[in-house]
């Protein structure tokens, strides 16, 4: 009987096989392990007036985005009216009838923390998702114990009240940190510098808070563009450098007119809102001063008076000496002038 020789490519390929299986197995466990994926960090919503710092701690700008609604929302003192990227331990302040969301990034789940620092007035809503988050305030502290925790947050000059509506939240008083107290669901604490009062059911005239904060966020944004300041009342100089400074131009009716000039009249009416570049009509006039009472004043003095109100000043007879005195002039004392307008004042010599 004949023995059949093994064919030495087949036998090769077998023994390849083998060493791949082998070293596959074995590597599986040895510093292959796949990287923890990011958790979702959750949401704070601003009320108006209100200006808290953001920090996400163990992760890099931006933390995440920044949702305005409203004319007078700003980060870092910039005002924004557009969504946009939020630096890390960065200033978020708004303003009257206007309200800011704040979506965080995603962070690693063991080290996610979402903190809330410098929290002096106004009142914010959060949610958790799966990161912890922290805030501390002019007379308390507090983190979430629990993931998918909301919280609602009010601050006045007297306390900070701390509001549940779902999950569970420890506070203390910032000069005694001891007292912690947890507030669950439906429950609210009261909390001042060296004082905690509460758990208690959450008030019910309270309660439509954070219902009314997230009607305001979720109306549909303003519309682009920059809003046209105030400028009546107010210098033709000041009105160019106002309008300069955010990004519009200024056309004056007069073209004659000078820096000092009143602005009587603008259009658009302030509070419009202009693409950049865009152009504001001002209207204005000569400014007027009133007439000062010279009399009995030297020459001298009288022409000071004049000159720190912008007037000129006329002397009759012109060979007057600068000591002598006034007894007449004209206009007469508090009449309304344009400024640059020339005062007579008619003068004699003093009796020795």
């Amino acid at each position: 009987m004949l023995l059949r020789t093994p064919d030495k490519n087949k036998c090769l390929q077998i023994m390849l096989w083998t060493v791949v299986v082998a070293g596959t197995g074995g590597c599986a466990t040895a510093g292959l392990e796949p990287r923890p994926s990011k958790v979702p960090a959750g949401y704070v919503e601003l009320d108006e007036n209100t200006d808290p710092r953001f920090v996400h701690h163990g992760e890099r700008s931006p933390i995440g985005q920044l949702y305005p609604r409203g004319r007078d929302v700003y980060l870092n003192r910039e005002r924004v009216t557009r969504i946009v990227d939020m630096p890390n331990n960065a200033h978020v302040r708004t303003g009257r009838r206007s309200f800011a969301r704040i979506r965080f990034k995603p962070g690693v789940p063991s080290a996610c923390h979402v903190g809330i620092f410098d929290f002096r007035t106004g009142g914010l809503r959060g949610g958790t998702d799966r990161c912890r988050h922290s805030i501390e305030t002019a007379h308390a502290g507090g983190e979430s114990t629990r993931p998918t925790t909301e919280y609602h947050v009010e601050v006045d000059r007297e306390a900070t009240i701390i509001r549940l509506v779902s999950g569970t939240f420890v506070a203390w008083p910032r000069d005694d940190p001891r007292q912690r107290r947890t507030i669950g669901r439906g429950q609210q604490v009261t909390v001042t510098p060296s004082a905690i009062r509460g758990p208690t059911p959450i008030d019910r005239r309270r309660r439509i808070e954070p219902d009314r904060l997230r009607r305001q966020i979720e109306q549909p944004p303003i519309p682009p563009g920059i809003d046209v300041p105030n400028l009546q009342n107010g210098t033709v100089g000041a009105a160019k450098a106002i309008l300069g400074k955010l990004g519009l131009r200024a056309y004056v009716a007069q073209p004659n007119a000078g820096d000092d000039w009143l602005v009587v009249r603008q259009h658009p009416a302030a509070g419009a809102r202009l693409n950049e570049g865009g152009a504001v009509t001002i209207e204005a006039r000569v400014p007027t001063v009133r007439v000062p009472n010279l009399a009995r004043q030297s020459v001298a003095r009288a022409r000071a008076i004049l000159e720190s109100r912008g007037l000129r000043t006329i002397v009759y007879p012109g060979n007057a000496r600068s000591n002598w005195w006034v007894y007449r002039q004209r206009p007469s004392a508090g009449r309304m002038v344009r400024k640059g307008s020339a005062v007579t004042i008619e003068v004699q010599a003093p009796i020795h």
